[in-house]
């Protein structure tokens, strides 16, 4: 893009011609279409200043030699890129000094000692060159996981220079070295204002410059349309927050971090009973999703419900390790009765009591056997004691009395500490068989046996150990059967019976 002065030239056989940034810190004139020195008489000439004077040449000068219908003349002395710069000059036939044509005004020299002379006084014209554009507020983002830096700019200064075909130039040198060892590491479209590049060592510091180019220049970093940034990736990793969550048989470890973008990295998960300082060999937890803030553990390997367990959450990247603060969890689960079976008149002279545990450690659990009467209201009486870590267990209540109806309790214990914890309960009603013989004739006066005659056999008292032995009874004669003339509120309890393989019957109470 060429930048003409804007007045008119007074002599006729000049023109205005042209102002290119030929290259930085250059601005070149060119004008075309001119008379021939043999055709006219006189050169062409162009004269060069910073100011409207017209007793120095600071810019220099050129005339149309050899016969030449156009010139072309990179201006003396080296100008700002960044900022615009304003060049007065004008044209005028000229000779050297021996011929004595016209009338000669002063001798002029230029910065290379020719020396010419203008004839007659010529309209200096003065022309504006812009500035370049440069860029401004360069930032760098140093990113750990892709091993690069994004670096960001604006685009500042006169941009009437520019074209699509510009670049920006991306330089790079270590910090500490000469900028001279600068690389050029990219070149980007002028239209574009950002740029990612690789890092090729974490941990050092590197200072980058982005300068603009413009087209047809040599290239290379030119000061005054270059910006810096200098940075450095220090590998860093952050655990937000560590934390567990109690299962019944099981700790769950759960974790938050900042958002990254490398799926491959996987987590390691240490842990060990609290007190001791021997950490477990660490579980691998990978990170599948690239999106994830979050990752979880569960770990089942707590040995003893009164345990609490350390864990900590470790990241190996860069070739450091990055730990997670210490949390600390126990299971919520305890071992426990699950269930409880007790048998019901199955057995002479005994009751069987069997009940389901449910383990969930290797610690002993102790289990607390408990009898009273049925609706007694009264005090439980401890009549077995056995601990283990077994799923089921048995017992056999050989202290029983025919006719009476227990109510059994099982208790399940832990020892945490020399703490002695309840950890539940489990009560069910049982009794022992009771046996007797009624045995008798009915008959007439005449003592004739009767065939067929019902018998009722009744509660000979009211009281509470006359009304026990109703609570187990049984027949085992064909077409037998039994009337109880109580109610369950009067009995205190349901009213259980067992009937056997032949034709046996219960009559439940009314």
């Amino acid at each position: 893009m060429g930048f003409t002065a804007g007045s008119a030239i007074n002599e006729s056989q000049t023109n205005k011609g042209s102002f290119v940034r030929s290259a930085a810190g250059k601005i070149t004139f060119n004008a075309s279409g001119l008379p021939n020195k043999n055709g006219w008489g006189f050169a062409p000439t162009y004269y060069f200043n910073n100011s409207s004077s017209y007793t120095s040449l600071k810019y220099g000068s050129v005339y149309a030699a050899d016969n030449a219908t156009s010139v072309s003349k990179t201006l003396d002395g080296t100008f700002s890129n960044r900022n615009a710069v304003t060049i007065y000059y004008w044209g005028a036939r000229s000779a050297t000094m021996n011929i004595s044509e016209g009338s000669v005004v002063d001798p002029i020299y230029d910065n290379k000692n020719s020396v010419f002379q203008r004839y007659c006084n010529g309209t200096i014209w003065s022309v504006t060159v812009p500035g370049c554009p440069y860029p401004g507020n360069l930032s760098a983002e140093p990113k750990q996981w892709t091993k690069t830096v994004k670096l960001t700019w604006n685009t500042k200064g006169d941009t009437r220079l520019s074209s699509d075909k510009d670049k920006w130039l991306v330089y790079r040198y270590k910090q500490g070295e000469s900028a001279s060892s600068a690389k050029r590491i990219a070149a980007v479209d002028y239209n574009t204002n950002n740029c990612e590049v690789e890092v090729p060592s974490l941990e050092t510091e590197y200072v980058y410059i982005v300068t603009y180019q413009k087209d047809g220049w040599k290239e290379g970093i030119v000061d005054d349309l270059k910006a810096t940034v200098t940075t450095k990736i220090v590998p860093s990793f952050v655990f937000d927050k560590v934390d567990t969550r109690s299962e019944e048989q099981s700790v769950v470890v759960t974790w938050n971090y900042g958002a990254f973008t490398n799926r491959e990295q996987s987590f390691l998960v240490y842990s060990r009973l609290a007190g001791t300082t021997q950490w477990s060999n660490p579980v691998s937890v990978p990170r599948t999703d690239v999106n994830a803030t979050s990752g979880e553990y569960e770990y089942t390997g707590i040995k003893n419900v009164c345990d609490s367990y350390e864990f900590k959450v470790v990241l190996k990247a860069f070739g450091k390790t990055f730990e997670s603060p210490i949390a600390v969890g126990s299971i919520s689960g305890s071992s426990r009765v699950a269930s409880l079976n007790v048998s019901k008149g199955l057995y002479s002279n005994s009751v069987k009591l069997t009940w389901n545990a449910q383990q969930i450690s290797e610690g002993n659990t102790r289990y607390v056997v408990a009898r009273r009467m049925l609706g007694s209201k009264g005090n439980w009486s401890d009549i077995h004691t056995v601990s283990g870590t077994s799923e089921m267990y048995t017992f056999d209540d050989n202290n029983v009395a025919s006719g009476h109806y227990y109510e059994y309790r099982v208790s399940s214990y832990i020892n945490c500490n020399g703490n002695s914890t309840l950890t539940a309960e489990a009560i069910d009603n049982g009794f022992c068989q009771a046996t007797g013989t009624i045995a008798g004739r009915i008959a007439y006066g005449t003592g004739t046996a009767v065939e067929g005659v019902r018998v009722n056999l009744v509660q000979a008292k009211d009281d509470a150990e006359a009304k026990s032995q109703f609570y187990s009874l049984r027949v085992d004669n064909v077409g037998g059967g039994l009337v109880l003339p109580l109610d369950r509120e009067e009995a205190g309890a349901p009213v259980y019976g067992q009937c056997t393989p032949h034709h046996a019957g219960m009559v439940p109470p009314r």
